[in-house]
């Protein structure tokens, strides 16, 4: 069975990288640009993880999160967050729930 990680990124050139490396560890990889493009990919794949990054415009990682985790599927998927230094020392009660949210999804799976 093949690992599947759905990466999402609004950088292009770390969406880029991220994606080459974690198919050079064996990871086949779906890049998306930004959290509505996610949930259009997560249309046709199932990944086995995400890895979002925090900070993107129109849709935040926390908001995508939200969505995902109100979803009968997609919410069994363990979820990584990419957080810039700045948010994660901001101490923000949005990221503080955004967390909690994920993180009983991800100790099932690991």
């Amino acid at each position: 069975m093949s690992k599947q990680i759905l990466v999402v990124e609004d950088h292009g050139v770390l969406l880029e990288l991220l994606g080459r490396s974690l198919t050079l560890r064996g990871w086949n990889t779906i890049l998306a640009g930004s959290g509505v493009e996610a949930l259009k990919k997560l249309e046709d794949y199932l990944p086995n993880v995400i890895l979002t990054d925090m900070r993107m415009p129109a849709m935040n990682g926390i908001e995508l999160v939200q969505i995902l985790k109100g979803h009968p599927v997609y919410r069994r998927i363990p979820i990584l967050w990419s957080v810039g230094p700045l948010l994660a020392r901001s101490g923000s009660s949005a990221l503080q729930q955004a967390v909690t949210i994920s993180l009983p999804s991800l100790s099932r799976s690991l």
